[in-house]
């Protein structure tokens, strides 16, 4: 049991702290252990308490969206938690251009939304990816 929580906190720190600094620029956190250490507790607490709830009242638009819906749940829950840790915030996120073998993609710029939405997907990949690794 206490295994399993230090597992789930130490895998969502991480994924909280690589989001943050390398993949989506825009989610800004403070560099401080408590911050994260308050980040990670108060998102597990929204994850145990207020998921479940938005998950019954939005079950048939995940119903019709084959899911999809759960990162909008994400998102919410992390503009809640913008809410109660104030360090945590969003901002404008800019991509820059890309050129590969005659494919050019171009600028990408984002608003705080799809920041959120970014972070929303980069924080669930990285749990899904960090705790199929550390099971194995």
């Amino acid at each position: 049991m206490l295994k399993s929580l230090v597992r789930h906190i130490s895998i969502t720190l991480l994924a909280f702290y690589l989001t943050s600094l390398y993949l989506v620029p825009g989610f800004f956190i403070p560099l401080s252990l408590f911050t994260y250490a308050k980040i990670v507790i108060i998102f597990s607490l929204l994850s145990l308490v207020v998921r479940p709830v938005f998950k019954i009242l939005f079950l048939p638009i995940n119903v019709l969206t084959l899911g999809l819906f759960g990162w909008i749940i994400n998102v919410i829950l992390l503009y809640l938690l913008v809410g109660f840790v104030p360090e945590v915030r969003f901002g404008i996120t800019t991509y820059p251009s890309l050129s590969w073998q005659g494919m050019i993609v171009p600028v990408i710029k984002l608003t705080s939304l799809w920041t959120a939405v970014a972070a929303s997907f980069s924080l669930t990949f990285l749990n899904k990816i960090l705790n199929w690794l550390i099971n194995e």
